[in-house]
């Protein structure tokens, strides 16, 4: 059996201004695999800023890392279209918030 533990960074990590990287998971069994995702914003210029998507994966060991590439290969075409409708929304958003919306969107 493959678990897999999903990490994600603080409210406090998420509303500094200083770019962080969380710690790296820390894997404490056989055929275990980690997951940390985040999304980071940067300043893009120009009153713009960019919002960058980052999954990172640790596994412990061969076996490991072999199923969790087999499942990534198997959900990565779904995943990727979450996160593209995921940054649209924050994009929307965004952008509908300078044109002087309201914060409930």
């Amino acid at each position: 059996m493959l678990a897999i533990t999903l990490a994600g960074a603080s409210a406090a990590a998420a509303q500094s201004r200083e770019p962080r990287q969380p710690p790296p998971p820390r894997i404490v069994s056989r055929d275990t695999v980690k997951i940390a995702a985040n999304f980071r914003i940067e300043d893009a210029g120009d009153g713009r800023s960019r919002v960058i998507t980052e999954t990172r994966v640790a596994a412990n060991d061969d076996f490991a890392r072999v199923k969790m590439a087999r499942y990534w290969a198997l959900i990565y075409p779904g995943s990727g279209m979450i996160r593209r409708s995921l940054l649209q929304v924050i994009r929307d958003r965004a952008e509908h918030r300078l044109r002087g919306g309201s914060r409930n969107f």
